[in-house]
């Protein structure tokens, strides 16, 4: 059902192109592998315990609770330095999603649909003890939204608010 027509100018079609080579760029590869390393990192260095590591979620929402559902003065401690850390290491992987390496940020919302594209499509990073990491697509689907609302005048997240 080919027209014949060229229509790579159209909006969709350039929209396309550019997100088949975004994600094969290796840069995205190379950003969730980053994030993923620092999540089991989180994990390990925020347990209590050298035997096991936090859970993902306890990273992720900052919180670590005990196996007895009350959180110990040295879990609290670790809360706060895994929190700082997990901070950090999300808002360097944010930058690294939004800009390229001369700063650039015109290529923000391709990568960031690159990366959810990788979270949804493909299982995260294995954690020994934990299982595979999820809440990647999690901070990929935050970024695609917030750049997502740079184009939409009015802003669609403040009217569903």
């Amino acid at each position: 059902m080919c027209s014949g027509k060229n229509t790579d100018h159209l909006p969709g079609n350039f929209v396309r192109r550019r997100l088949n080579t975004v994600l094969s760029d290796d840069k995205v590869k190379l950003t969730v592998l980053r994030y993923e390393h620092n999540m089991a990192e989180s994990m390990y260095s925020a347990s209590p315990s050298l035997q096991q590591p936090v859970s993902e979620i306890e990273v992720f929402s900052g919180q670590i609770i005990g196996s007895n559902g009350f959180q110990s003065k040295k879990s609290r401690e670790y809360m706060m330095d895994m929190r700082e850390e997990f901070d950090r290491h999300v808002a360097h992987t944010i930058d690294n999603m939004r800009m390229d390496d001369d700063g650039n940020t015109s290529e923000a919302l391709p990568t960031a649909i690159a990366c959810l594209a990788i979270g949804v499509e493909e299982e995260g990073h294995h954690v020994r003890k934990v299982g595979y990491l999820k809440s990647w697509k999690y901070v990929a689907a935050a970024v695609c939204l917030e750049e997502l609302e740079k184009f939409i005048p009015g802003g669609f997240l403040a009217k569903m608010g």
